[in-house]
């Protein structure tokens, strides 16, 4: 049997092209909007079915692989239709729609090979298209995305045997998914270790020092766990024994409780491992572990803190009243590991030896005043107790000694920092020439402890204008020769180098209203602040260019339904707000400069996420191409499998290429804030 050429052939290109042609919908929320969209394609493909089964019986009837026209038509409206149906941004929701997208890509790919092969069918080919055909009348009701994994795997089989033999250097068909990077926490999977085995966990039970009662519970838990009933229990099971045994280490070492408290948890624990150890009191002894949260959460924290034996001797009385007060200790633990920091930081300084004698005298000052606050910090926490309810030293007195220990540090960092400061802002030649100089020195003669509080804070306030001024001094290197011309001429409008020469002017004017005594005048500070990130984020987005580069090998990757010209279409508004405050700012104009900080906080994560994207572009280039990719990407399962925020992302572009589609202006910038406040939870980044 032989096909004429692009005879039924799909058009679909692109996650944006699934969606068919029907009238727009009003502006709505954007869950709204991915119900309407869904429902609108089910439709379609309700009429295309229709059309073609008016087909058959026809001259050009083309027998098994009209019906698979149908029958890909149908399991995709079959997939979109349970798509519409699930909760908004649901995996259940996003994975429907993406595998409605890997099955259309895939018939699209078998048809072009199959068009571009001579001669009739093979017998392989028409079991295929059999199996196929069979599998549309056994559509489970999907409840999970393991169940979508289960049929669309069957589906794909039944596609590759259509497809004809695999290429000699495909063995099986291959998972389309990179392995997650060590160092991309994005993803928790990316940082879990090799499951302990059950003979060591039998090892730490029976070796555990507690009462003999919990002993005997967590030995019984092991054996459980290594026969469990019913089988599907196994993962809560394993996982209980493992959540008790890093309890029960807290225990042994007496962490975080004191002798009254001990017992009680031991208690608690037994009796719940004893519930949950049998199935038919599960749920009751889960409850009862769970309860135990708190006291988990705090060993968690102590064991990040990786304290000194000494250390953690003192602070053990602070961390017994957090673990005796959940609804409080948080913001004592909280000031614990400020503390902490700041004492690395302040032991970890190096000093400059070019401070003039007053600079040296006020650091040491301020050297003396935190090594006090810090024992005093100390002793409070060794004698952090209640009595009678009555709060001795409490979760106020903590966090306010670690606030004084920050705000000195603050001080001593900038003080030691003045020198470096003042060679910077000199290279930009402030008038007069040498005030600059001269006000730094009698505002560190006036910070220190001989006047009064508010001639202090005015003369840190001179020094820490000083500071901030020569940081973004420091920062305004040259950067048109460093930003390669393409990127220079799209991005910043062609004025890399009026826009370096507008911020050495800006340093110096600032620089000179320091030396005259004067404000800087926080109109031009802001410019020059907004300019600084400027420069920053053109440097970042060479990295996104690069990534639109490799798009076509992203591509093979199942969990990445993104091609390059939705990811330029998506930040193509960010490229003009850029481009625009560059020359606005060249040119000593402000409006878009003002206007861009909005732009660059709504894209900034969306950036980010490109941009890690090119860590994984080597891997997906070892990954297979052709037909084989996609045929390969259907059956590549998704149920509990990493990268949970590009599907979601993947889905979020799709959504937006429709609205585009239908001159929804509203849903597609709904759509885009979306997916911005996505990736900023997921990529763990400050809002």
């Amino acid at each position: 049997m032989r096909i004429a050429a692009a005879n039924l052939a799909l058009s679909v290109l692109t996650l944006g092209a699934l969606f068919g042609a029907v009238p727009p919908p009003p502006a709505v929320s954007a869950d709204a909007f991915a119900k309407s969209a869904l429902l609108g394609q089910a439709a379609r493909f309700e009429s295309e079915i229709a059309a073609l089964m008016e087909k058959r019986g026809e001259p050009n009837d083309l027998g098994p692989l009209l019906d698979l026209e149908i029958d890909v038509r149908i399991v995709a409206r079959w997939l979109i239709a349970r798509s519409a149906d699930s909760a908004p941004a649901s995996d259940m929701q996003v994975c429907t729609l993406l595998r409605a997208n890997s099955l259309l890509f895939a018939v699209g790919q078998l048809n072009l090979k199959i068009q571009n092969t001579r001669g009739p069918l093979t017998a392989g080919q028409l079991d295929g298209l059999k199996a196929f055909h069979d599998l549309t009348y056994k559509l489970p009701d999907l409840k999970t995305v393991g169940d979508i994994d289960q049929i669309c795997h069957s589906l794909s089989v039944a596609l590759f045997s259509i497809a004809g033999p695999l290429p000699s250097e495909v063995r099986d068909i291959p998972l389309m998914r990179p392995r997650v990077l060590p160092d991309d926490d994005s993803h928790p999977r990316a940082a879990s270790s090799a499951a302990p085995a059950l003979s060591d966990l039998l090892a730490r039970a029976q070796e555990a020092a507690v009462s003999a009662p919990l002993r005997r519970q967590l030995i019984a838990l092991t054996v459980a766990a290594a026969d469990p009933q019913p089988p599907e229990a196994a993962p809560a099971l394993f996982d209980a024994l493992v959540q008790s045994l890093d309890l029960v280490d807290g225990i042994q070492q007496n962490t975080a409780l004191d002798a009254a408290a001990r017992p009680r948890l031991e208690a608690q624990l037994a009796d719940g491992l004893a519930l949950f150890s049998d199935v038919r009191t599960r749920s009751a002894g889960k409850a009862r572990l769970d309860a135990l949260g708190h006291y988990r959460d705090t060993l968690a924290r102590i064991r990040k803190l990786k304290l000194p034996d000494g250390v953690q001797e003192k602070l053990a009385p602070a961390f017994a009243w957090i673990q005796q007060h959940p609804d409080r200790g948080s913001r004592v633990f909280d000031a614990i590991e400020l503390y902490l920091r700041l004492c690395g930081r302040f032991d970890a300084r190096n000093s400059p030896a070019d401070l003039s004698a007053g600079e040296r005298k006020a650091v040491d000052d301020l050297c003396k005043q935190f090594a006090a606050h810090r024992a005093v910090f100390l002793e409070q926490a060794s004698s952090l107790a209640d009595a009678g309810g009555i709060m001795v030293a409490g979760d106020y007195q903590l966090p306010g000694q670690a606030s004084l220990m920050q705000d000195i540090l603050l001080n001593i960092e900038s003080l030691e920092r003045l020198p470096r400061a003042l060679r910077i802002l000199a290279a930009f030649k402030p008038r007069p020439t040498g005030a600059i100089e001269r006000r730094a020195a009698q505002a560190v003669a006036a910070s220190g402890p001989g006047f009064s509080s508010s001639v202090r804070e005015d003369a840190r306030a001179v020094i820490g204008d000083i500071e901030t001024l020569a940081s973004l001094a420091g920062a305004a290197v040259p950067i048109a020769g460093d930003i390669p011309s393409a990127i220079g001429k799209s991005w910043a409008a062609g004025k890399l180098e009026a826009f370096d020469a507008r911020r050495g002017l800006l340093v110096t004017e600032l620089a000179s209203e320091l030396a005259g005594g004067h404000s800087m005048d926080s109109a031009r500070l802001a410019q020059l602040q907004t300019a600084s990130v400027m420069a920053a984020a053109l440097h970042y987005v060479r990295e996104t260019e690069t990534v639109l580069r490799h798009g076509d090998i992203l591509d093979r990757w199942a969990d990445w339904q993104i091609d390059p010209g939705q990811l330029r279409g998506l930040i193509e508004p960010y490229r003009q707000a850029t481009a625009a405050a560059f020359e606005d700012f060249a040119r000593g104009e402000t409006i878009s400069v003002s206007q861009w900080p909005a732009a660059h906080n709504r894209y900034v994560p969306i950036i980010t996420f490109i941009n890690a994207m090119s860590a994984y572009v080597p891997a997906c280039e070892q990954l297979p191409d052709g037909v084989v990719t996609e045929l390969a990407k259907l059956a590549t399962p998704m149920d509990g499998q990493p990268f949970a925020t590009e599907r979601r992302a993947s889905f979020t572009l799709a959504l937006r290429s429709r609205a585009l589609q239908l001159n929804d202006a509203a849903a597609a910038a709904a759509l885009v804030d979306e997916l911005s406040v996505d990736l900023r939870r997921d990529l763990h980044l400050p809002e």
